[in-house]
C-alpha cells in the first residue's frame, strides 16, 4: 500500500530525529579521546589548551622491575584524575550543563597541594575544588586523613574509588564512635587535654565521612587505563556509542510503533487486514526502525567523537555540524542503493537518482558552513564568521547540485542513446503490430453488428407490411438488444395488460 509505505520512518528521518543524541553523546565521547591525547577542545571545536598529562604519556612512565605492581598502582592515580575529568564533562554535556571539570595541572597549576580538580563555569570562574585519593585500602585512607597535616582537606570534597566509598564511611563512623567514647573517659578522669584532642580527632573523621564521595572511577579502571590506555579508551567509546544507540532505539521504537499502530488499526477497522497480521506488522516495523536508529546513533556517536577530538581544526568544526549524522545515514542509504545496483535491480542512472540530490547538497552545505566560517575569520575578517558560513553553505550546496545535475544528464543522455533507444524501438514495433491486429478486430466486429441490425430492420419492415403484430414486437425487442437496451414490454400482451390496469396512474 503506497500510502502505508510513505508513512514509515525513513533512514533520513530517523537520522534527523536522533541528531541531538548523536551530537551530545559524540561530544561526550570526545572527552576521553582528548584525555588520551592530552588535548582539550570546547563545544565549537576551539582549542582551549591543556598543560597537564595525557593517558598515553602516563602509560609510558618509568617503572621499577622490583616494584612494578606498586609503581603501576601509584601512577594509576594520575590516570584516574583524567578519567574523572572526561566522565564528569561527558555527563555535563549530555545533561546540557555548562560547568566543566578540569584537572588543576591541566590549567597550569602543577603544584596545587590542595586540589586535583576544579569545576569551572562558562565564564571561567572556579565554583569548586576537590581532592582525589586512590589508596590500596579504605583503612589506609582513613588513617592518612585523620592525621593533622591532612586537615587542609577538611573543607573540600574527597573523591575516592567507587568500590571504597561505603567502606571508608563505615570505618570513619566507627572510628568517630571510638574517639568520642575515649573523650568521655578522659573527661571523667579530668584529663581535659586528652578530652579535647579526642574530640578534635573525632571532628576530623566526621568531615571525612561528610566529604568523601564517589569519583565515578574504580581502581581496576584506573589501572587498566595506566597499563593499556588505548584498550581502555576503545571500551569507553563503545560504551558511550551503545548508550546513544539504546536511547535512539527506544525513541524510534516508540515513534515508529505509534505510526504503525495507527495505520494498521485503520486497516483492521476497514477490513483490509486481519488483527494478528496487523500486530505482527507493528512489531516488525517498530523493530526495524529501532535497529536502524541504534546503528545510526551508535555509529554517529563514535564518528562525532573522533571528529571532535581531531587535531585538525577543519575536521573538528565539521564535527560540530550535522555532518556525522548525514555521513552515517548517507552511508546506509548508499549501501542499500549499491546492493540494488549490484543485483541488477536498477541502472547506473537510477542509482544516482536514488542517492539523491538532497542528501549530497545537505552534506556539502554542512561542510560549506564550516569552511566558509573559517574563511570568513581567517581571510575576510571584515566579513566575519557568520557571513562566511552563509556564503560557504550556499557555494557548497550550489556546486554539489551543479555537479549532480551534470552527472545525471550525462548518464541519462547515454542511456537514451544506447539502451533506452533500443527498448523504445522494440516497443514501437510491437505497438504497430498490435495496432494492426486491433484494427482488423474492430472492423470485423463492427461489420458483424451492422449486418445483424440490417437483418432486424428488414424483419421489422416485413412484419409491418404483413400486419404481423407478434413478429413486429419480437423484431423491435431484438433491435433494442443490439443497442444494449432491454425494452420494458417484451410482447403486445404485456403492453395490453398494463394499459387495461385500472389502478395505473399515467403522469404526463
Amino acid at each position: 500500500m503506497e500510502n502505508e509505505k510513505r508513512k514509515k520512518l525513513s533512514t533520513e528521518e530517523i537520522g534527523a530525529i536522533n541528531r541531538d543524541i548523536i551530537q551530545k553523546h559524540g561530544e561526550g565521547t570526545s572527552q576521553i579521546l582528548q584525555a588520551l591525547k592530552g588535548e582539550r577542545y570546547d563545544g565549537l571545536g576551539n582549542d582551549i589548551g591543556h598543560r597537564g598529562r595525557s593517558l598515553e604519556e602516563i602509560s609510558n612512565y618509568k617503572i621499577s622491575d622490583k616494584y612494578r605492581e606498586t609503581n603501576i598502582k601509584q601512577q594509576s592515580g594520575f590516570s584516574a584524575e583524567l578519567i574523572k575529568e572526561s566522565r564528569d564533562n561527558s555527563e555535563a554535556i549530555k545533561n546540557g550543563n555548562k560547568i566543566r571539570t578540569r584537572t588543576t595541572d591541566g590549567i597550569g597549576e602543577t603544584n596545587n597541594q590542595k586540589h586535583d580538580h576544579y569545576k569551572i563555569d562558562e565564564l571561567g570562574n572556579i565554583t569548586e575544588g576537590s581532592q582525589m585519593k586512590f589508596y590500596s585500602s579504605p583503612e589506609d585512607l582513613v588513617k592518612k586523613l585523620s592525621d593533622k597535616k591532612w586537615s587542609k582537606y577538611a573543607d573540600s570534597p574527597i573523591d575516592v574509588p567507587t568500590e571504597q566509598v561505603e567502606e571508608i564511611k563505615r570505618i570513619a563512623r566507627e572510628e568517630v564512635e571510638k574517639l568520642r567514647t575515649q573523650a568521655k573517659m578522659a573527661k571523667s578522669r579530668g584529663d581535659i587535654h586528652l578530652y579535647e584532642k579526642k574530640l578534635d580527632e573525632a571532628k576530623a573523621l566526621e568531615n571525612i565521612e561528610k566529604n568523601v564521595r564517589d569519583s565515578g572511577v574504580t581502581r581496576e579502571e584506573a589501572i587498566e587505563a595506566r597499563v593499556s590506555p588505548n584498550k581502555f579508551v576503545a571500551k569507553e567509546v563503545l560504551k558511550e556509542s551503545h548508550a546513544a544507540g539504546k536511547s535512539a532505539a527506544k525513541g524510534a521504537m516508540i515513534l515508529s510503533g505509534a505510526i504503525s499502530f495507527g495505520q494498521n488499526a485503520y486497516l483492521v477497522m476497514n477490513g483490509e487486514k486481519e488483527l494478528d497480521e496487523a500486530c505482527c506488522d507493528v512489531a516488525k516495523e517498530a523493530a526495524l526502525a529501532s535497529g536502524t536508529a541504534y546503528i545510526i546513533a551508535g555509529t554517529g556517536t563514535a564518528l562525532k567523537g573522533f571528529m571532535h577530538s581531531s587535531g585538525k581544526e577543519v575536521l573538528r568544526r565539521v564535527g560540530t555540524t550535522n555532518a556525522p549524522t548525514l555521513i552515517v545515514t548517507g552511508t546506509l542509504e548508499i549501501a542499500k542503493s549499491l546492493k540494488k545496483y549490484a543485483v541488477g535491480e536498477i541502472t547506473e542512472t537510477e542509482l544516482l537518482e536514488e542517492l539523491g540530490k538532497k542528501g549530497t547538497g545537505m552534506i556539502a552545505a554542512s561542510y560549506g558552513v564550516t569552511v566558509g566560517g573559517i574563511i570568513g575569520t581567517a581571510i575576510l575578517p571584515g566579513v566575519g564568521t557568520t557571513v562566511g558560513a552563509i556564503v560557504g553553505s550556499m557555494v557548497g550546496y550550489t556546486v554539489s547540485n551543479l555537479i549532480y545535475d551534470e552527472c545525471l544528464n550525462v548518464l541519462k543522455r547515454r542511456d537514451v542513446s544506447i539502451e533506452r533507444r533500443r527498448i523504445i524501438e522494440e516497443i514501437s514495433v510491437e505497438a504497430i503490430k498490435k495496432l494492426e491486429i486491433y484494427r482488423k478486430i474492430l472492423i470485423e466486429e463492427n461489420n458483424m453488428v451492422l449486418n445483424e441490425r440490417d437483418l432486424i430492420i428488414e424483419d421489422i419492415l416485413v412484419s409491418i407490411k404483413n400486419s404481423n403484430l407478434d413478429m413486429l414486437t419480437e423484431s423491435i425487442n431484438k433491435l433494442g438488444k443490439s443497442f444494449k437496451k432491454n425494452l420494458q414490454f417484451q410482447s403486445f400482451e404485456e403492453f395490453d395488460d398494463v394499459m387495461n390496469d385500472e389502478n395505473l396512474n399515467i403522469i404526463l
